[in-house]
């Protein structure tokens, strides 16, 4: 599953399972395996509990994956330790769902994001004033103003521009951003989006956007991977899945976006409830929900394949007839 230049970042079998109080085990991401090149924006959706955020946390080691591989600009970090692991921290760098819960609330914000280059002993400490200034100019922030301010002075979207700020402030050649505005105002999300196509294009980031809201990854991603129940069910180029989705899954998703008509907004609704991950279902795991389940489907977990140039989905009907028949053309 390559994207079209040398991958910065390469997940290949990525799992990672949990145990419930019971001590019932519980796979929240299922054989995952995707490639985002630098200067690449990946965007990651699917509904909520789909396996996102714990990928997101896998790949950044917040966690320790259960199986598969991890590989950062060649090198594998999926079984380091935590020492080894240090030392490539300042390239991969993420910003938090929350930005009140991931800054300290006693600190400033001049101190909340010169703390890696105290960590990492950047520069001479003289400097960083200067430094940072220059980063919350760089996230639309007037240092004068903000710089001196503690986290609860500061609204929504000011706050996670401070997350920003301090995420790049070693300048990453990663950036995950695990939803990043979706504890914002819907006006808010819009500056936020533009703030992270500015610092991609200025710094040359990789990203990879976790998300839930399908336009604004059409609007920031080159490429989108769709997650069911901690599988990938599709990936490919943004314009093309938005166009036309091949994966069943794909089609209900996007077709729940509510669109305006003469009528008014008019949502279309999956059907079902999606299934335990306690019980995944057999064979595809979408198939409980799926308008083109047979039973071919219980009896057979379908791969996922290229189904056009850059497309891959994970169907066996992927164009109306099992595996192997013409694909759709888009």
């Amino acid at each position: 599953m390559v994207s079209a230049r040398e991958p910065l970042l390469r997940v290949e079998d990525l799992v990672v399972t949990f145990r419930n109080p019971r001590g019932a085990e519980v796979q929240a991401v299922s054989g995952v395996s995707f490639d985002l090149a630098a200067g690449e924006t990946l965007g990651l959706v699917g509904e909520s509990g789909c396996g996102k955020s714990t990928t997101a946390r896998a790949i950044m080691r917040l966690l320790r994956p259960s199986g598969g591989q991890i590989t950062f600009n060649g090198i594998s970090i999926g079984d380091m330790s935590a020492r080894q692991l240090r030392r490539l921290r300042p390239g991969f760098q993420m910003v938090a769902q929350d930005p009140a819960a991931a800054v300290n609330p006693l600190r400033t914000v001049r101190k909340i994001i010169e703390e890696p280059l105290r960590v990492w002993q950047r520069d001479a400490q003289a400097g960083w004033d200067g430094q940072v200034s220059a980063m919350l100019d760089a996230v639309g922030l007037d240092p004068d103003v903000v710089a001196n301010r503690r986290p609860h002075e500061l609204s929504g979207g000011q706050l996670q521009r401070v997350c920003v700020a301090r995420a790049i402030m070693l300048r990453p050649k990663l950036l995950v951003a695990d939803e990043p505005i979706a504890s914002l105002d819907v006006s808010i999300q819009a500056q936020i989006l533009n703030l992270l196509l500015d610092l991609r294009e200025q710094l040359g980031l990789a990203m990879l956007l976790i998300a839930h809201d399908l336009a604004a990854v059409r609007a920031v991603s080159d490429r989108v991977a769709v997650m069911y129940l901690g599988k990938l069910c599709e990936v490919g180029p943004v314009a093309d899945i938005y166009r036309s989705p091949a994966h069943p899954y794909t089609q209900a998703l996007l077709a729940s976006v509510p669109r305006m008509s003469q009528r008014g907004t008019v949502p279309a609704q999956l059907r079902g409830d999606v299934p335990s991950p306690l019980a995944p279902p057999s064979g595809c795991r979408f198939r409980t929900r799926c308008p083109l389940a047979t039973d071919l489907c219980a009896q057979e977990e379908p791969a996922i394949r290229e189904v056009a140039p850059g497309r891959l989905a994970a169907c066996h009907y992927v164009t109306g007839r099992p595996a192997g028949g013409r694909a759709a053309e888009d």
